[in-house]
C-alpha cells in the first residue's frame, strides 16, 4: 500500500521515491505534523543551474502540509512560481550570515531537510549552524548520507572527520542529555538507509512512548535479564521472561528459548555487556517477525559499541560499492530502521537492501516494488 506522501512524490516526479526509497520514511517521520501550520526548510532545490528546473520536492511538501510554509534554498538562481506558500532563496548551506537571516525572517523551522551538496564537510557544518535554531519538537533530516563512504564527496571507510555518518555515529555513541547543549537538545535519533533524522524535544521517549501504537496488539514479547512492566503494558499480548536478572545467557539457552516459543514481535534485552549483547542480537534478531522490533540497553558502553557499528552498517550497500573488502555487520541488511534514545537502541526488522544510486538494479525486488507502485 502506497502512503499519501509517496503518492505525491510519484505525481510530481521527485527522486525521493523510485531512485531512492525515502518518502515512506518521511511519511513515518512527518505524518503527525501533516495538518499543522509548520515551517519547513529544504536545502537544495534541484535542477542544477537551470533557473526553471527543480522544485519537485517543494511541491510535495506544499501539498502534504496544506497549512505549511515551505522555504527552499539553492546556490543557483531559481525562477519558478510554486504558489504563495512556497519561496526559494539563493544562498549557500554553509553561509552562516545567509542562514541566520533566513531563520530570522522565515523561521524558526519545524522541519529542516538537508538535500544539498551532500559533501561531508557541508553536511556537518550546516547541522552545526541550523540545528540549534530548530523549533522545539522539530525534526532535522539529512538524506543521502551514503556519501560518507564516497571519496569524491569527502567520504571514507574510517569515517575520518569531517564525515557525516561518523559525526552522527559519535552523537549516537555519546548520547548524554546532561552533556553538551547540542546533545541535550536531541531527544532521539532515527536512522534509515541513506538517512538520519534528529528529533528535538523536551524529553527523551521511553518504551511506552515508542510502542504506544502497538499497545493493544496481540504481540509476542520477550524480555531478557529483567522485568520492566511490559506484561501490563501489552495486556493483549504474551510476554515471556528469560534470564531472571542474570547478566549471562548462553547461546544454547537462547536457541532453546526459540525452539520452545518460536518467533517474537518484540525482543527487549536489558543487559549491557558487549559480548552478551552481540550474542543475543545475532541469535534472536533473525527470529524477530518482519516489521518487529529488537530493543537493547543503550545506557551502557557494551551495547553502545556494538550498535554504533550497526548504525554505520545500515548503508552496507554503499560501503561495499567503494570498499568491496569491507565487512559491515551482515544483519544490517535486515535492519529497516534504528532509533537511538538516551536509554535504548531500537531496531526495526525489515528489508534494508534498496539498490544504491551508484549501483541501481531495476530487477531488485525492492526496486521492482517501487516501480510497480509508480506505474
Amino acid at each position: 500500500m502506497v502512503d499519501p506522501l509517496t503518492k505525491l512524490a510519484i505525481s510530481y516526479g521527485t527522486d525521493k521515491f523510485g531512485y531512492h526509497d525515502y518518502t515512506p520514511n518521511y511519511y513515518t517521520l512527518f505524518k503527525h505534523l501533516k495538518n499543522k501550520p509548520i515551517r519547513l526548510l529544504e536545502i537544495g532545490v534541484g535542477g542544477y543551474q537551470d533557473a526553471d528546473r527543480g522544485g519537485e520536492s517543494l511541491e510535495v511538501w506544499r501539498d502534504f502540509f496544506p497549512k505549511g510554509r515551505i522555504i527552499g534554498i539553492d546556490i543557483q538562481t531559481k525562477e519558478m512560481d510554486l504558489g504563495p506558500r512556497v519561496s526559494i532563496h539563493k544562498g549557500s548551506q554553509v553561509d552562516a550570515e545567509f542562514l541566520a537571516d533566513l531563520v530570522r525572517d522565515h523561521g524558526p523551522f519545524d522541519i529542516i531537510i538537508d538535500d544539498g551538496s551532500h559533501r561531508n564537510e557541508h553536511v556537518v557544518e550546516s547541522f552545526g549552524l541550523l540545528y540549534p535554531t530548530l523549533a522545539k519538537g522539530g525534526i532535522y533530516v539529512v538524506e543521502d548520507v551514503q556519501t560518507a563512504f564516497f571519496p569524491r564527496f569527502g567520504g571514507s571507510l574510517d569515517l575520518k572527520a569531517p564525515n557525516s555518518v561518523g559525526y552522527f555515529a559519535d552523537l549516537v555513541a555519546g548520547f548524554d542529555r546532561k552533556g553538551s547543549s547540542k546533545l541535550a537538545e536531541i531527544s532521539h535519533i532515527s536512522r534509515f538507509h541513506n538517512m538520519v533524522a534528529m528529533h528535538k524535544a523536551g524529553r527523551t521517549p521511553d518504551l511506552a512512548d515508542m510502542f504506544k501504537p502497538l499497545k493493544k496488539a496481540p504481540l509476542r514479547v520477550l524480555e531478557i535479564g529483567e522485568q520492566h512492566g511490559m506484561q501490563e503494558f501489552f495486556a493483549n499480548g504474551e510476554v515471556i521472561f528469560a534470564g531472571n536478572g542474570k547478566a549471562k545467557i548462553g547461546v544454547t539457552a537462547l536457541k532453546k528459548l526459540l525452539r520452545a516459543h518460536g518467533s517474537f514481535d518484540i525482543v527487549i534485552d536489558y543487559r549491557s555487556g558487549k559480548k552478551d549483547v552481540a550474542l543475543a542480537f545475532e541469535t534472536l534478531f533473525p527470529a524477530v517477525s518482519d516489521q518487529g522490533f529488537y530493543v537493547a540497553n543503550g545506557a551502557k558502553s557494551g551495547a553502545v559499541d556494538y550498535f554504533k557499528d550497526l548504525f554505520v552498517a545500515i548503508d552496507h550497500r554503499e560501503i561495499e560499492v567503494f570498499f568491496p573488502k569491507a565487512s559491515p555487520n551482515p544483519l544490517a541488511k535486515n535492519v529497516y530502521g534504528m532509533t537511538r534514545t538516551a536509554d535504548h537502541f531500537i531496531m526495526q526488522k525489515g528489508a534494508n537492501d534498496y539498490p544504491s544510486n551508484f549501483r541501481f538494479d531495476f530487477e531488485h525486488p525492492q526496486a521492482v516494488a517501487a516501480l510497480d507502485a509508480m506505474e
